[in-house]
């Protein structure tokens, strides 16, 4: 008797003879069957198994060591025989590492190793995944369906309606959303700006009605802490974060199984159990999205695909349920391994029988061994008692299949002796990631800049071009600064300012925009505009208008050199500058050749450089407009500063209050050698003789007083056209004149219009008289009745007419403001216009 004859006896000799059921053909007619274990016959031992067109859903119970890990390795050697694609979810790697090595070399191009460990182990490379990704507008109730599912069971006790309420409605806006990404939700959670502009792409009215009306005053304070907290804990894992932070999987399932794909998930390193479970969960979540689609669209699935789950009792319950009813319909076969039934849900644990196709038990526990006694040909007692690799076998086949058998041993590998065919493979369908993006070397300071010098520099130079630019022309223009490759200028500008930040929008080209080019263009989007470069400050800012507009004078003119700001918007609860800059660290000097006007080769000096670090002299701008009334403070400013290692420049507005700064700090023992002093013009302002300040005006904002000096208003896209300024700019600047309160939008305009006109405050500014050097006659003054109105509120009022009011006073303030109004047809509301100031009312 061969050796693997004297090693089944003595394991069968716990069993009687006629318990163990022979097949009944050879093992070599048996070309058709599912092989699970083998049986003796004849002295010989033979295979033991099912017919495959009969090979369903299979559920796996055993205890630890007792051969389950062997029997999934059984099954899924005779799928790599068969050359049919599989996905294997395992949480301990040995067997991942296993069935890498039984792969042979012309089949390993179809290979694909998922592993959370990945980016760390081989130099970026990972199966970057997206669980919200879906194209087809029709199926996106499938993926939110499944996904609210798989988190619904995932955090059990810890779900509630509040949570799965908040939670919904930040999914049905993301999956709504081009180029989202799991790790999106955070920035709804915390980023309100974020927050309205993803808005603009839901489609669905209550979504944006609950974020709108409901969610600060009845969800923010409580319920988004707790989803906060959920989600942070899985982003917060660096490895896992370069695999959630995608926008497009590395592979789709559906190319996974249309490709007869090999794939195998190893979760054993790179997080918590409690995470792997919830990458594991994802991914299965995913596979039943596309087992749904393709029940929803009738697909048939020609060659088999088959999915095998180690520990399935680790994973969603209600996504495992979901795959049982779906895939099997549709060319998929499910695999599921767990130790006992008492560690499934209470749902799943009931149908297992109804559900699966095949069950089959090693040696578990009592409650297991009962619910399954029925079904098995053997008795509670001895289910309980089994040796190692022995075990029951119940199938529904035609005809019905009871038997006892046992599993051969298959070798184990090491690490190191499949390193070489994970690298292959995450090479050939995984992407590269930027690793100091996700774990930069040296953390930036708490108010340091957001991005690279790299990022900001591209960034930047799409704000002060004001227009679309391609790849070619962001890329010359970085290699005249850094020293940089294509993958970096890409890993940049795709990974992070496209992709990871949104601050960047990659447009494809149109074929009838009138421009030859098909290369990609790329533009800067409104969130990037009102996070690193917003002009807008929260609460009342010391210094007025004065102390604000010069910081932000200032700061035009930094960006201009391509130094990074950031400004205390008074949104936070800390001291810091008024702002502080950045600047790029030099590394050396380059002599290029360039060429002057004539053509001719001239050398030229040029410094580079660092794209991943910004310069450690950081400076502290803090802009003083009268410290006289504050001389402690200056002292303060410059202490603060100067703790945190920054160099100080004081801003003042004439020579008087420079010199008082210098006694202020002598008297405290700080030399003038220590600090510096800027006397800033104060350009362009205009009186406010109401609040008795100055308005300090950027030249973008005096071009647009100016044009709409003799108007009555404009829209923007008139502003554009008429002072001729970059789109941007203009944005900007309206909004800061806005601020100012010397421009409001007017409601002007047939109810429901959209466009929105800009006019001046006439309490603000006054259009300016032509110079006469003849004398002028006092101008009457005109009596005018007292209101109950303020003068600000005139689009109050206009709004009240829109909605319906029928206040006479309303319509009696607006008539004596200049503006007409007539009555529409009935109940059509009423017809809202501005008044020349030479027209008859």
């Amino acid at each position: 008797m061969s050796h693997d004859n004297q090693w089944y006896k003595k394991i069968a000799n716990t069993l009687s003879r006629k318990e163990i059921v022979k097949p009944e053909t050879p093992a070599q007619e048996q070309v058709d069957t599912t092989v699970f274990g083998y049986v003796e016959r004849r002295g010989e031992l033979v295979p033991f198994g099912i017919p495959k067109k009969d090979n369903q859903n299979t559920f796996i119970f055993g205890e630890i060591k007792s051969g389950k890990t062997t029997l999934l390795k059984t099954l899924i050697a005779q799928d790599v025989k068969d050359g049919t694609g599989f996905f294997l979810l395992d949480p301990h790697r040995q067997c991942a590492m296993d069935i890498l090595a039984m792969i042979p070399p012309e089949q390993r191009n179809r290979i694909v190793y998922i592993s959370l460990g990945s980016p760390i182990a081989f130099d970026g490379y990972c199966i970057r995944i997206n669980p919200l990704e879906c194209e087809n507008p029709d199926e996106k109730y499938i993926a939110v369906s499944s996904f609210m599912s798989m988190l619904s069971q995932h955090y059990g006790k810890f779900w509630g309606p509040k949570l799965e309420t908040l939670i919904r409605n930040m999914v049905n806006v993301l999956i709504h959303i081009p180029d989202s990404k799991f790790t999106d939700m955070i920035k709804i959670l915390t980023d309100k700006k974020v927050r309205e502009y993803m808005l603009t792409f839901c489609p669905y009215e209550n979504t944006v009605s609950f974020f709108q009306h409901i969610y600060e005053s009845s969800y923010e304070s409580e319920t988004a802490g707790s989803a906060y907290n959920k989600i942070d804990k899985i982003v917060s894992i660096p490895t896992v974060l370069m695999m959630l932070d995608a926008t497009k999987s590395s592979i789709t399932v559906e190319r996974m199984i249309k490709e007869n794909k090999i794939v195998i998930m190893d979760l054993l390193s790179g997080a918590t159990p409690e995470i792997a479970e919830f990458m594991g969960a994802v991914i299965l979540h995913m596979f039943n999205v596309e087992g749904k689609r393709r029940q929803e669209k009738g697909i048939n699935q020609d060659a088999q695909f088959n999915i095998y789950v180690d520990e399935a009792h680790m994973f969603s319950s209600a996504v495992l349920r979901e795959l049982l009813n779906t895939v099997r319909k549709f060319g998929m076969r499910l695999t599921l391994a767990t130790q006992t039934i008492d560690k499934l849900n209470e749902d799943l644990a009931d149908e297992v029988l109804a559900l699966c196709q095949t069950v089959v038990s090693f040696r578990c526990n009592y409650n297991t061994a009962k619910m399954l006694a029925d079904s098995l040909p053997l008795d509670t007692r001895k289910i309980t008692t089994l040796s190692n690799h022995m075990f029951a076998l119940w199938s529904k086949s035609d005809p019905p299949v009871q038997g006892i058998g046992i599993t051969k041993p298959m070798p184990s590998f090491s690490y190191e002796q499949v390193r070489h065919i994970m690298r292959e493979s995450l090479e050939r369908y995984g992407d590269k990631v930027n690793l100091s993006t996700y774990m930069p070397v040296n953390a930036s300071a708490k108010n340091g800049p957001k991005l690279s010098p790299l990022e900001f520099f591209l960034l930047n130079t799409l704000y002060l071009e004001g227009r679309d630019m391609t790849w070619g022309e962001l890329s010359q223009a970085a290699h005249c600064t850094f020293e940089v490759t294509p993958r970096e200028i890409n890993a940049a500008l795709f990974d992070t300012l496209v992709s990871h930040n949104r601050y960047v929008i990659a447009n494809k080209p149109k074929m009838d925009d009138g421009d030859s080019s098909i290369n990609l263009r790329f533009s800067i989007s409104k969130l990037a505009i009102s996070s690193i470069y917003s002009k807008a400050v929260a609460g009342r800012r010391a210094g007025g208008q004065l102390h604000v507009g010069t910081i932000f004078a200032m700061m035009d003119s930094q960006l201009r050199n391509h130094n990074y700001c950031v400004i205390d918007r008074g949104d936070k609860n800390e001291e810091m500058a008024d702002m502080l800059v950045y600047s790029f660290l030099p590394i050396h000097e380059n002599n290029k050749i360039t060429h002057d006007s004539a053509g001719n080769q001239a050398p030229g000096l040029f410094t580079m450089y660092n794209p991943k670090k910004w310069s450690h002299d950081v400076i502290a701008v803090e802009v003083e407009t009268d410290t006289t009334k504050h001389e402690s403070q200056v002292y303060r400013n410059y202490v603060k500063n100067k703790k945190n290692n920054h160099d100080v420049c004081f801003v003042v507005f004439s020579d008087k209050i420079a010199i008082h700064i210098t006694d202020v700090l002598a008297k405290n023992g700080i030399g003038v050698e220590q600090y510096q002093i800027m006397v800033f013009p104060q350009g362009i302002t205009q009186e406010q003789e109401r609040q008795g300040q100055d308005v300090l005006l950027s030249e973008s904002e005096a071009a647009i007083i100016r044009e709409l000096e003799h108007t009555d208003g404009a829209t923007t896209r008139r502003i554009i056209k008429t002072a001729s300024l970059a789109p941007l700019e203009v944005f900007a600047a309206l909004q800061s004149l806005e601020r100012k309160k010397i421009l409001e939008k007017s409601g002007i305009g047939h109810k429901g219009s959209k466009k929105t006109t800009w006019i001046k405050k006439d309490e603000m500014v006054q259009k300016s008289e032509p110079k006469d050097d003849k004398v002028q006659e006092p101008k009457p003054q005109i009596q005018t009745q007292p209101t109950k109105y303020a003068t600000s509120e005139t689009n109050a009022l206009l709004f009240l007419i829109n909605e319906g009011s029928e206040d006479p006073d309303v319509f009696e303030e607006l008539r004596r403001r200049n503006y007409g109004i007539c009555p529409k047809k009935k109940g059509a509301g009423f017809s809202i216009h501005k008044l020349s100031k030479n027209s008859k009312k």
